[in-house]
């Protein structure tokens, strides 16, 4: 499913995962998406691997 979160913004692409519905996923990501673009939870994950990146911090598995 195809999703702008505000106006004047490129649209998000939205799946759902398992065990939920499009439509529960659709709400999630627009109550999380409130000041920018990408949902935050996504925003704040892409900010910190960015920040681990350049720090030279390696994340075992």
């Amino acid at each position: 499913m195809v999703l702008r979160t505000r106006e004047n913004v490129k649209p998000l692409f939205v799946s759902p995962g398992h065990l939920i519905d499009i439509k529960t996923s659709m709400k999630i990501v627009l109550e999380t998406a409130k000041k920018y673009r990408l949902p935050e939870p996504t925003r704040l994950a892409d900010k910190l691997s960015k920040k681990d990146k350049g720090s030279g911090l390696h994340i075992s598995h």
